[in-house]
């Protein structure tokens, strides 16, 4: 997974955050999203509204993503996802 600053973590990294790191995501919303399907693999792009918390302390971020999904003997994985974070433009 690449994240908006540009940082990678691999599968076991982001189990690692989700279990013993304290990350919670309350909620996820996606908006324009659009799905192509070439061959086995789906790609998703999306706009994305999550609200999260760390350690009990609640953050909201705002990103575009790309999401692309492989189905290998019946499954469905998630094998690339890349995020940059949508700046919100203050009221003038």
């Amino acid at each position: 997974m690449v994240r908006p600053d540009g940082s990678v973590l691999n599968k076991q990294q982001i189990l690692s955050d989700l279990r013993e790191q304290g990350l919670r995501i309350h909620s996820i919303e996606l908006e324009d999203a659009a799905v192509r399907v070439v061959g086995s693999a789906a790609i998703l792009t999306a706009e994305s509204k999550t609200v999260q918390s760390r350690n009990g302390k609640e953050s909201q971020a705002h990103f575009r993503l790309v999401a692309v999904y492989v189905q290998e003997g019946g499954a469905i994985r998630l094998v690339h996802f890349q995020s940059t974070t949508i700046v919100e433009k203050e009221a003038e």
